[in-house]
């Protein structure tokens, strides 16, 4: 049984949370090819995290109610055949947690962009992908910009489905939460 001490717990516990510029991250470093197709770089400039977290950077927008409201949904040249899949796999595990995204008209609108896909696992890598997303206010004007990745040994269609389970912690994280509640 492979146990962890409590050295290497606490420094996995910094390389995993520990924020760090966008643009000094490896993504820019060993896939430039992956940035500026969906943001641009004043957002990239502002954006933060790393690797395990994704990246962020938010205008202070509150998320208020379960629907959200299809702006824009982009695909690259290389992301274009897994399009029809990824909606149908992200769709399915919002409806799952009670977020509706819809063609209609709403208040918060949401773009995203399949950036890169990794359709299987190899010995480098796991089938996975890299989106970024962004949540808009139409009334505040506020916007998140997130940039997420998501991966699975067990194949590209879980790890699209982490990706819709990304996208509905990050709503449900960008609600007002009562004082004193948990």
């Amino acid at each position: 049984e492979f146990k962890l001490t409590d050295e290497q717990k606490l420094e996995l516990a910094k390389v995993v949370f520990t924020p760090h510029e966008f643009l000094k991250s490896p993504d820019v470093k060993y896939y430039p090819e992956t940035v500026g197709k969906f943001f641009t770089t004043p957002i990239y400039e502002k954006m933060t995290g790393n690797i395990y977290l994704g990246y962020s950077y938010s205008e202070g927008i509150v998320f208020e109610g379960n629907r959200v409201g299809i702006d824009k949904l982009k695909v690259l040249e290389d992301t274009e055949p897994y399009k029809k899949l990824f909606v149908e796999r992200v769709l399915k595990v919002t409806q799952q947690n009670g977020i509706e995204i819809t063609t209609e008209n709403t208040r918060f609108k949401m773009g995203i962009c399949l950036v890169s896909v990794a359709p299987e696992t190899t010995d480098e890598t796991y089938a996975g992908l890299v989106a970024e997303m962004y949540i808009n206010d139409t009334e505040t004007k506020r916007t998140l910009f997130r940039r997420f990745y998501a991966g699975k040994r067990d194949g590209l269609e879980l790890a699209m489905e982490d990706a819709g389970l990304q996208i509905v912690l990050t709503l449900k994280a960008l609600k007002k939460h009562d004082e004193g509640k948990n």
